[in-house]
């Protein structure tokens, strides 16, 4: 086994960890999808507001939420995958796809990779503001890729006083899961990319977050 494949069955192990872990199947079982209802008038038409134009609905906002050691557990490991210095984070593993793969393996990834970054460089609608210890006002938006890592460096690992304690807020956390199941959708992408001979695929198919995303 050369250097590139012993970097990708890294990569693959880790995503098998985390389907594996309790934070997961507790998601699979108890993870409502952000459906969007639409209010609709007698005659079935889609009620607008009058005052935005914009078409009215509800969606399902707070999940329930597991024990919090459960989560840390599942996100300590996925954290791999996004820290850029890591080599097998999604933004190092390129390099190995492309040195076993074909020019469209290696295009595929790029696709993902992109559609990762793009994701989590959306504002999340998260806002923050506090008083700081010398009376500075500070207020934080955050995107989502930012509010995700303002958990592990405020809250899970670090405990930078700097940052906000974001695992505090009910809100913030249905966010964060929701970023966690759509970052593991590319993650397991470009974990497919490239297939090795003695490797059972069904377990990506069966384990696919997209289908905890969206109730499929």
């Amino acid at each position: 086994m050369n250097e590139h494949e012993k970097v990708l069955y890294k990569f693959k192990k880790l995503l098998k960890d985390i389907f594996n872990t309790e934070f997961c199947k507790f998601l699979k079982k108890n993870y409502i999808p952000k459906v969007l209802k639409f209010e609709r008038d007698e005659n079935g038409k889609i009620k607008k507001d009058e005052t935005t134009g914009l078409y009215k609905g509800k969606a399902t906002l707070v999940q329930t939420l597991p024990d919090k050691e459960v989560m840390i557990y599942a996100f300590s490991l996925m954290r791999q995958f996004i820290l850029k210095k890591d080599d097998i984070s999604i933004y190092k593993i390129g390099r190995h796809i492309k040195a076993l793969g074909t020019e469209n393996d290696y295009n595929y990834y790029k696709e993902c990779l992109d559609k990762f970054e793009k994701y989590g460089s959306l504002l999340s609608g998260a806002n923050y503001q506090r008083t700081d210890k010398n009376g500075i006002f500070i207020r934080k938006s955050y995107t989502r890729l930012e509010l995700v890592n303002e958990l592990f460096y405020g809250d899970i690992f670090h405990r930078d006083d700097d940052k906000f304690n974001v695992s505090q807020n009910l809100l913030s956390m249905n966010k964060i899961i929701e970023y966690f199941l759509q970052f593991l959708v590319y993650i397991c992408r470009i974990a497919t990319v490239i297939k090795f001979p003695d490797e059972d695929y069904s377990i990506y198919h069966k384990n696919c977050p997209e289908k905890i995303l969206y109730g499929s």
